[in-house]
């Protein structure tokens, strides 16, 4: 197999996008360009440190029977597919993406007058899901694309104030989930896009 160096993805063009759980979200057409903004509802999260990373897991069970040493089946007991990064704007709204726990409460700020933005965690956790997305940008000037449909925060974000020589981050960690609202269900679409032909 010949290689194709074209298709080596090194960037650090890519954004992260993330939006409340919804039947309706999903990837954006093949005409919206690296850069331009998804839409609503999806919101770019913002600055990000040390790079995307999702991963792909999958557990199998050994069968066996007594001929024979090694297993004769392995059939798949469950899947994992993640998103995890750290976002390196600290805000109360990235701060409930990443801990999936509690509401957002903001008072706008006026002339003469403050405002702010309320993570409120009370006494009860709900599990609360988003979608998210994120794209980089190909050798091609296409988008590479990956969407996880309905995903629940699993990560523990632990943001480290005062130190002089390094930033707080929120770590996240997203562990997809399936969506049965569609008729087909689905879990997470990844996509390359590839420019139009002349």
């Amino acid at each position: 197999m010949a290689g194709d160096a074209s298709a080596v993805l090194a960037t650090r063009n890519m954004i992260v996008y993330s939006a409340p759980f919804a039947t309706t979200n999903d990837m954006p057409d093949d005409t919206v360009d690296y850069g331009t903004p998804w839409g609503i509802p999806w919101v770019d999260v913002g600055y990000t440190d040390g790079g995307l990373g999702t991963s792909f897991s999958v557990d199998r069970a050994d069968i066996g029977v007594d001929q024979e040493l090694d297993p004769i089946l392995q059939p798949i007991t469950g899947r994992s597919i993640t998103f995890d990064t750290d976002l390196a704007q600290l805000t109360v709204q990235n701060l409930n993406r990443a801990a999936g726990l509690g509401s957002i409460a903001s008072v706008a700020a006026g002339a003469g007058t403050k405002g702010h933005d309320d993570l409120i965690i009370g006494g009860t956790v709900e599990d609360v899901a988003y979608s998210w997305g994120f794209e980089a940008l190909q050798q091609n000037g296409e988008p590479f694309r990956g969407v996880i449909f309905r995903g629940q925060s699993t990560g523990s974000p632990e943001p480290r104030f005062g130190v002089a020589d390094d930033k707080a981050v929120v770590a996240l960690e997203v562990t997809a989930l399936v969506d049965t609202t569609t008729a087909t269900p689905r879990v997470a679409l990844f996509r390359s896009v590839q420019p139009a032909t002349s």
